[in-house]
């Protein structure tokens, strides 16, 4: 299995438009399997990497394959190097303005998450998860400003987590300042 990684790893990273390939043929799935059913650190460190990678060139298809929740389930466990590789996947995946049924799939559920992380200790993985919440914030904007069929309530929604998510890194910052 490490060796699979290892090979995925070194084929997407040399020649980037294989992610399409990869991505055409379910290889996403199978990535974000190993990261929620995490057997060897390794196999899934690498796995991190690989969906880093491919975030890169096709962050909405990783986004729509559930990449979003698989990194971010078990973050604490891995180094803190991974962590960042995580944490920036993570924002790959929000770059793109995503269509309000991929939002509400894959998006709102980890808001919860996100907004725990920005109680986290490393400034580069904090730098990250601000930067997810730019993008989720822009997503909600632009979605808000496209002329839409039904009511939606997801402002109200990333209101109160932005919110939140505001108010602790003002406290944080605030106790730092001490």
């Amino acid at each position: 299995m490490l060796l699979a990684c290892r090979c995925l790893y070194n084929v997407v990273d040399i020649l980037p438009p294989t992610a399409r390939i990869i991505v055409g043929h379910g290889g996403l799935s199978v990535l974000c399997a190993n990261l929620l059913n995490i057997e060897y650190i390794d196999v899934a460190e690498l796995t991190v990497s690989t969906i880093e990678l491919i975030s890169e060139d096709q962050p909405v298809q990783v986004l729509k394959a559930g990449g979003l929740q698989a990194i971010l389930t078990f973050l604490d466990f891995f180094q803190i190097s991974v962590q960042r590789q995580a944490a920036n996947a993570a924002a790959l995946m929000l770059q793109a303005v995503t269509p309000p049924d991929v939002f509400e799939q894959h998006v709102k559920p980890v808001l919860p998450t996100l907004a725990q992380l920005l109680q986290h200790s490393d400034p580069q993985v904090l730098h990250s998860i601000c930067e997810c919440w730019r993008r989720v914030i822009d997503g909600c904007i632009a979605a808000h400003e496209r002329p839409r069929e039904e009511p939606s309530n997801l402002g109200s929604l990333v209101s109160r987590f932005a919110a939140e998510a505001s108010l602790r890194v003002k406290l944080r910052f605030s106790f730092w300042s001490i």
